[in-house]
């Protein structure tokens, strides 16, 4: 988990499923990744990615407002081996 004064960095959590659907299936926000998805392959891609999370302890992580609480956006978290 990353934290700072505005914003909360965490691990993909089941319940982020809900709030990410419409971010997925937008074809805007999909089209550098896998094209948009509907809320099966959406959720499905976050399962897929969930033992890469517990593995390296990042990966597909939502950035929350935590004034608010809304999921902003997702980030992948990647670590550069050499």
């Amino acid at each position: 988990m990353i934290e700072t004064e505005r914003l909360l960095l965490r691990s993909s959590k089941e319940r982020d499923g809900a709030p990410f659907a419409p971010l997925n299936a937008d074809p805007a926000v999909m089209r550098h990744a896998l094209g948009p998805l509907d809320y099966a392959d959406s959720s499905a891609n976050r399962e897929r990615l969930e033992p890469w999370d517990r593995r390296d302890g990042f990966m597909l992580w939502p950035v929350i407002r935590k004034a608010d609480g809304p999921r902003l956006r997702r980030h992948m978290l990647w670590e550069i081996r050499r």
